[in-house]
């Protein structure tokens, strides 16, 4: 059943708002520990965790008012670190420092020749952007919806939280006024004009200076392009490569992108059955919400017939969450184990859940005409 609410851009706005507002934030892309949001499914897990609190369940535009809420909460209960971390969010948007997300710049930049001979980075734009703006200013009616533009792009990433992406749209503008800011500082050069020349390369200078401040929170980690990497072998069937690329993440000290995880599930396509368990449980210590590692674990013992064994990873997650997947999968380890009784009591439960899932109902019926089979 589709959900008829009115969205102005995307029901991802609340969290958005909350990844970029909240204590502890930094300007960036940072998600607490504490909130039960997850980076690979961030809708999915912003859901969860809103249903969860409310208990009940909830359209999208709730969820978005959900996390919009509690970003408003951080903003009129923490006044002072709101103003300064709103005030670093404009830093980060005038910065030279391209700040990623789930692609960096400087990781293309090491296989690309023109991203490493290019030139221009924003610091040199900025240089030229205040000799830009000052011949706009003159022409205030004409050049009102283009100010506009940049005020509405440039503060809206920043009440949010920025990254490259984010503050391209400003960027755009930013060069487009450079741009007449490099033709007018020609003209004050070829005039000698040298008093004009500093009143509009002094702000420039300034601006130029401010984009150079570096923030502890800047990473030179690439991991997380060696990550996505190392996915594009794995879905290329190149094992070797994308271990390698998995394995650089921990010779770098990375455990945070699921490495273990996807380390485990090389090895399990590889066939090496004992190195992957040994993942995926690494995995369970790093990460004990993450439900990936249960499933794929219990996965592995199922297909060395350890339907126990698979029992005891998919009860652990059932104590941590409820997940489609963790209960279906404990469904059919208790039909095998020739508990029918808990296997039919798990598929109900799920069917409640989910009236119209074909799989569930199938899996029942089987359950059931099993059931009728057994002594009594």
């Amino acid at each position: 059943m589709l959900n008829r609410e009115f969205m102005l851009l995307t029901s991802n706005g609340g969290v958005n708002f909350y990844i970029g507002n909240h204590h502890g934030a930094n300007g960036m892309f940072h998600l607490p520990k504490e909130s039960g949001l997850w980076d690979h499914r961030l809708y999915v897990s912003s859901k969860e965790v809103a249903e969860q609190t409310l208990q009940k369940p909830l359209t999208p535009g709730q969820v978005s008012r959900f996390w919009f809420e509690k970003g408003i909460a951080f903003a009129v209960h923490h006044p002072l670190e709101f103003i300064v971390l709103f005030l670093k969010k404009i830093m980060l948007m005038i910065n030279q420092f391209e700040v990623s997300n789930h692609h960096s710049f400087y990781f293309f930049k090491k296989f690309s020749d023109t991203l490493t001979a290019l030139p221009i980075r924003l610091n040199i734009i900025l240089l030229f952007f205040a000799a830009g703006i000052t011949a706009l200013l003159p022409f205030k009616r004409s050049t009102y919806i283009p100010f506009l533009y940049l005020c509405v792009t440039f503060f809206t990433t920043a009440f949010f939280f920025v990254t490259s992406r984010y503050r391209l749209p400003s960027i755009t503008f930013f060069i487009l006024t450079a741009s007449i800011g490099i033709e007018r500082t020609y003209h004050f050069i070829s005039a000698k004009k040298w008093k004009q020349l500093a009143e509009v390369m002094i702000p420039g200078i300034a601006l130029f200076g401010l984009s150079l401040i570096p923030f502890s929170e800047y990473s030179p980690s690439l991991n997380q392009d060696y990550n996505n990497l190392g996915n594009v072998y794995m879905d290329l069937g190149d094992y070797e490569k994308a271990l390698r690329c998995y394995q650089r993440n921990l010779a770098h000290g990375s455990g945070g992108h699921f490495t273990h995880f996807n380390i485990g599930n090389v090895y399990e396509k590889m066939g090496k059955i004992e190195l992957a368990a040994a993942e995926f449980i690494q995995e369970m210590e790093l990460n004990p919400s993450y439900e990936g590692s249960y499933i794929a674990i219990a996965r592995l013992y199922m297909k060395k017939g350890d339907f126990n064994q698979s029992k005891y990873y998919l009860e652990r997650l059932a104590q941590l969450k409820i997940t489609y997947e963790g209960m279906f999968n404990l469904g059919y380890v208790y039909f095998h184990i020739g508990n029918i009784a808990r296997a039919i009591e798990t598929y109900e439960n799920m069917l409640n859940v989910y009236p119209n899932d074909a799989q569930i109902k199938e899996n029942l019926r089987l359950c059931y005409q099993a059931e009728k089979k057994q002594p009594e």
